[in-house]
């Protein structure tokens, strides 16, 4: 839905009447009329001085943590899935194969073994977890991903994992050399 669409339908009385007469939250209005983000209707609210409801606010925000699966918060898949398609990749994995190789590589870094976490907030200094591809010209698929820390995944951007790891050791061997 383009920008004119979006301004046809969230209008002054369409948000009066859905998000404080039938206190809808603005994740339940995305959905129910196909809008992708919550943030147009954020940003309509505050364009027209409507308040928010704290009841409807503290709702779409129960219903962002609901979408997740166990330890893995809804607001981290919802950041993968919008990262994935901005950046063209498909994603043939579920969330609970991704919630299983969490468990399989006992909530540690397939590279350097450190323990991983999730946060339920979105505070990107607790969470250290970051679902990687392994090969990183492929899409998300069952074969092509791994958790790894966060700062591994940064370093590693678009490098294949065999890729990095010759540069991390010829960064070692040159670093060994120089003592």
């Amino acid at each position: 839905m383009n920008r004119k669409t979006y301004n046809k339908i969230l209008t002054k009385e369409f948000l009066i009447k859905h998000y404080i007469e039938f206190k809808k939250s603005a994740l339940d209005i995305c959905n129910e009329f196909n809008i992708k983000s919550c943030t147009s209707i954020f940003r309509r609210l505050k364009k027209f001085s409507i308040p928010r409801n704290p009841e409807s606010y503290y709702s779409f925000k129960k219903q962002i943590n609901r979408k997740g699966i166990e330890e893995i918060p809804g607001w981290y898949l919802c950041m993968f899935r919008h990262h994935a398609k901005i950046r063209n990749f498909k994603i043939l994995i579920t969330k609970q194969f991704l919630w299983k190789l969490f468990l399989k590589q006992n909530k540690k870094c397939a590279i350097s073994g450190v323990d991983l976490k999730f946060s339920l907030q979105k505070n990107k200094n607790e969470q250290t977890a970051s679902l990687d591809r392994i090969d990183s010209n492929k899409d998300y698929t069952e074969n092509n991903v791994q958790w790894i820390h966060k700062s591994l995944n940064k370093m590693k951007w678009d490098f294949d994992q065999d890729v990095f790891l010759q540069w991390i050791n010829i960064i070692y061997n040159f670093q060994k050399g120089k003592k």
